[in-house]
């Protein structure tokens, strides 16, 4: 299980579908959003599903991306916050490592695998 948190820009497209950006301190995300049970209001939680990639290093150096189909909920405040929290499955492609590998370790570069990635959000929406 990944769990970060980052700061993102959400844009509602329509009453049910946003598209956000995101940047944090370990890398960057975009992603597309559908609200199937209610449509999106202020000041009441959000149930969602979505498409996310994101692409960041992590704090032992390690480069890797995820794609992956979250389920989670938004809260969006009345002052343009968003508070956010999901979890789903995703594919991760580990780019590099983030220590001095031995040769043997190296040689495994790049690779994908598949788990969970989770994210806490809090962002601004325009």
């Amino acid at each position: 299980l990944h769990v970060r948190s980052r700061r993102q820009r959400q844009m509602c497209i329509r009453d049910r579908v946003s598209a956000e950006v995101g940047i944090g301190v370990i890398g960057y995300g975009i992603g597309a959003t559908i609200y199937p049970l209610k449509k999106v209001k202020v000041a009441q939680l959000n149930p969602f599903i979505g498409l996310k990639y994101t692409n960041h290093v992590i704090l032992d150096g390690e480069n890797k991306s995820a794609a992956y189909l979250p389920i989670g909920l938004t809260y969006f405040a009345k002052n343009g916050m968003n508070f956010s929290i999901d979890i789903g499955p995703s594919s991760f492609r580990h780019k590099s490592p983030g220590y001095k590998p031995t040769k043997e370790e190296l040689d495994k570069y790049p690779f994908s695998d598949f788990g969970l990635w989770g994210n806490l959000k809090i962002g601004l929406r325009f």
